[in-house]
């Protein structure tokens, strides 16, 4: 045997036995469903343009953080030492991974880079 509903429980909602009823409740979630698929849609064109955006700030930094660290590595007449700053300067930047965590370390070498340049003044 089915469940039952009180008409408390059906507030709001047409008579079971009232086809009419039922066909306007089908088009009604159907027309919710569109409407939620729409807005799916577009929160994910949404994040796919800030991934976008995000994606072209990392490897405009990474750039950015690339030139610098090659001059100050000249300035200071410094060979390459590291593996990951042999990664940086002889990679491609389409194969370095632009990471959160790859570029704050690639900035951390730019600094300990800038303080020996300072000492050397």
């Amino acid at each position: 045997m089915g469940p039952t509903f009180s008409n408390d429980t059906l507030h709001g909602l047409p008579d079971l036995d009232d086809s009419l009823g039922l066909l306007q409740l089908d088009q009604s979630l159907k027309n919710s469903l569109k409407i939620l698929y729409e807005q799916v849609k577009q929160r994910q064109e949404k994040v796919n343009k800030l991934r976008e955006r995000e994606k072209k700030q990392h490897l405009k930094t990474f750039r950015w953080l690339k030139k610098t660290l090659e001059q100050m590595m000249e300035d200071l007449q410094q060979p390459n030492k590291s593996r990951f700053k042999d990664n940086i300067l002889s990679q491609m930047e389409e194969l370095f991974t632009l990471s959160q965590a790859n570029l704050q370390q690639l900035n951390r070498l730019v600094d300990g880079y800038e303080q020996k340049v300072i000492e050397n003044k």
